[in-house]
Parts: C-alpha cells; sequence; structure tokens
C-alpha cells in the first residue's frame, strides 16, 4: 500500500484525463484553416478543393481510387480566383508530404490549377519513396510539368510506382513526352500507365512514340498502355501490334 494515497489518486486521475485527450495531428491547424477559409464564403457553390482531393488519397495503401466513372462526372471550377486559391493549396498539400513517409496513394485528379505548378508537389516527392500510385488525369499538365517529373525518377525516386495516370492531359508537348518517356526506365515497377486523351479531342502521336516503345522494353511489369485517342501512324500501329510477340510480352494496349 502506497504511504500517499491522496496523491497517488490525483496523479490516477490526471493520467485518465490525459488518455481522454485526443492526440492532435500535425495536420489539424493547417486543415482547419482551410475549412475556415470555404465556410467563410457563401456566395459561391462551394467546390471541392485540391487539399481535400489530395487528403482523399491519403489511405496509406488502403485505397484502391476511385472509379473512373465517378471521377468523369465531377465539375471543376476553373475561374482565375478559384485557380490561385487551389495553387496556394497545393503549396501546402506538398509541404507536408515530408511528414508522411509511409504515403502510397495520391490522387490530384480533375485539379486544373496542378497545371504549371507541378515542381511544387515533386520537389517534396523524394520523401514517399513508398508510392505506389500516382493520378494527375485532368490537371491541365504542361510540358515543363512532366520535365520536372522525369528529373525526379533520374534521382532514383517513385521506384515503387505501379499505377501512373496523366490522361486528359492535352497541353503536353512532344518534347514534354520525349523528355518523359525517355525517364521512364526507372519504373521497374509499374503496371499501368495511361497518357489518353481527353474524348473530345485527338493528337497525331509524334516523335515521341519511338521514345515510349523502347521504354517499354525496359519495364518488366507493365501490363496496361491507356492510349485513347492518339492517332497512330500505319507504321506505328503495325510497330504496336508486333510489340508484344517481338519483346515476348503480354501489354495490353488501349487505344
Amino acid at each position: 500500500m502506497s504511504a500517499h494515497p491522496l496523491k497517488d489518486d490525483i496523479q490516477s486521475s490526471q493520467d485518465k484525463q490525459e488518455e481522454d485527450i485526443p492526440r492532435s495531428s500535425p495536420f489539424d491547424f493547417v486543415i482547419k484553416q482551410f475549412q475556415g477559409k470555404r465556410s467563410s464564403s457563401g456566395k459561391r457553390k462551394e467546390q471541392p478543393s485540391a487539399i481535400k482531393k489530395f487528403f482523399g488519397g491519403f489511405d496509406f495503401g488502403k485505397s484502391e481510387g476511385k472509379d473512373r466513372r465517378e471521377i468523369e462526372e465531377t465539375e471543376i471550377n476553373n475561374s482565375g480566383t478559384d485557380d490561385q486559391s487551389e495553387k496556394q493549396d497545393l503549396s501546402v498539400e506538398a509541404s507536408l508530404l515530408p511528414f508522411l513517409p509511409e504515403l502510397e496513394e495520391i490522387s490530384l485528379s480533375w485539379n486544373g490549377c496542378v497545371g504549371g505548378t507541378l515542381k511544387a508537389l515533386t520537389v517534396h516527392l523524394h520523401h514517399v519513396n513508398l508510392l505506389k500510385v500516382l493520378r494527375l488525369n485532368n490537371c491541365r499538365l504542361t510540358a515543363e510539368d512532366v520535365t520536372s517529373l522525369a528529373s525526379l525518377t533520374q534521382d532514383g525516386h517513385l521506384a515503387r510506382l505501379r499505377k501512373l495516370d496523366l490522361s486528359y492531359n492535352n497541353n503536353i508537348s512532344d518534347e514534354g513526352w520525349v523528355i518523359f518517356c525517355q525517364g521512364l526506365a526507372v519504373f521497374k515497377e509499374l503496371s499501368e500507365l495511361d497518357v489518353s486523351l481527353r474524348p473530345s479531342s485527338c493528337h497525331d502521336c509524334g516523335t515521341w512514340f519511338s521514345e515510349l516503345l523502347a521504354a517499354l522494353t525496359k519495364l518488366p511489369a507493365l501490363a496496361e498502355l491507356g492510349m485513347q485517342r492518339w492517332v497512330l501512324s500505319e507504321s506505328q500501329r503495325k510497330r504496336l501490334e508486333s510489340f508484344n510477340q517481338d519483346n515476348k510480352r503480354n501489354i495490353r494496349f488501349d487505344c
């Protein structure tokens, strides 16, 4: 029996109170600030912010991502005011990546504000070496954006990536795709890649096609490649059709 029963009771009570207090997350303050900012504007219809969509992918390996139909039904507000706000959100989100080393999925799809600012994210992606899924569908990406992504892979980062969605980004130039394809070889575990164009558009497949085929020979895990609405020349189509046989592969080409 303790010599100070009253003191022990007080200490026990304090310990219990501390256990009842929820532990705060390093993101609580940031999230509350954005919740306050969003709720304070009642004059316009609320749109899902980049930060909400970004955190939507933070399932630490448990999330399988949204169904494509669900994503395609999402409405995007691309007005200048909202765009600037979303870019600020992206910068804040990216700065949180050092605190999430076990992150396995990031989805920023259907956020036009990402276009031209992806470097704000890629400079921090080396902190998440376990990343398996990166979705950048319909983000208005530019050649500069995919170049920054390629630069990251050259340093050996994102080596565990399995799914990469760059579809519906019609603003990327042929030169940008060439640089991107030249850095693809690092994705040894990549199983799905989508570079399809938007349903309402089509574009001739340029000089980057040869770089793409060369990269595919160095991607042993790749099982599916989305290239919808890219217009292939007759020679390009024949090379694609014979690729699996020539290289003893079984890639599903969705063209």
